[in-house]
Formats: structure tokens, sequence, C-alpha cells
């Protein structure tokens, strides 16, 4: 069963999902929306923590993943968002594959086996 857990974190302006179970595309699609939302609201980072998850999309869903984050928020641009998932090795190059889909669209987003490197990242960017 996939549960999740949204944090926003106001001091260090991060958005962090920790999530666990399998997560398919409306699953993905659902927290996709819910965080998109919340960074249309707040402009933060945002880290997902996905060690505890296995990721049961095809590379379909994989491109068609909803990616609503507003083109503008302020002085905000929706394409300065960082964006973070720490994974385990069983899922890493799919979740690599997004990483180069969301790089194609102009997103900053990166994956990592390690979660102090994840949040490091986020914290330079």
């Amino acid at each position: 069963m996939f549960q999740y857990h949204i944090d926003i974190n106001d001091e260090e302006k991060l958005i962090s999902i920790s999530a666990s179970g399998e997560i398919d595309a409306s699953i993905f699609k659902q927290v996709s929306n819910e965080v998109a939302k919340l960074y249309n609201e707040n402009g933060y980072n945002v880290f997902y923590d996905l060690f505890d998850t296995n990721l049961r999309l095809s590379f379909e869903d994989q491109i068609s993943v909803p990616r609503n984050i507003d083109a503008n928020k302020g002085s905000i641009v929706a394409h300065q968002v960082h964006i973070a998932g720490y994974v385990n090795a069983e899922d890493y190059s799919d979740w690599k594959f997004m990483e180069y889909i969301n790089a194609g669209m102009g997103y900053h987003a990166k994956v990592f086996l390690n979660k102090k490197e994840a949040l490091f990242w986020l914290k330079d960017s």
C-alpha cells in the first residue's frame, strides 16, 4: 500500500515528500499535482524521499507525468525550482530516466542514492 507525507519547511524553503510502497501512474499523478500546487503557492525547492518505494511506471507514463508548475510565481520562474529525489538502487535507472525527461523540459531535477548528498545539492542550489 502506498503512503506518503508532505512537509513544508519555511525556514529551509523546502517541500519534503516522504513515501513508501508501490508508485503507479495514478499515484504519481496525484502526488505530482499536490506538490506542484504547493510549489506554486510557496516557490520552494522539492525533496522526494523515495527510498522505500517501488516505481511501477511504463516509459510512456514517465513521459506523460504532469508537470503543473506555473510559468511564473511573482519573481520566481518555475524552471528555477530544484527537485531532488533520494531513491533506492533497484529503481535508480528508471528515476534517472525521469531526471533526463525533466532536464529536457528545463527543470533542475536530480536523483541520488545518498540522502545527505540530495539535501546538500538542494541547499547549494
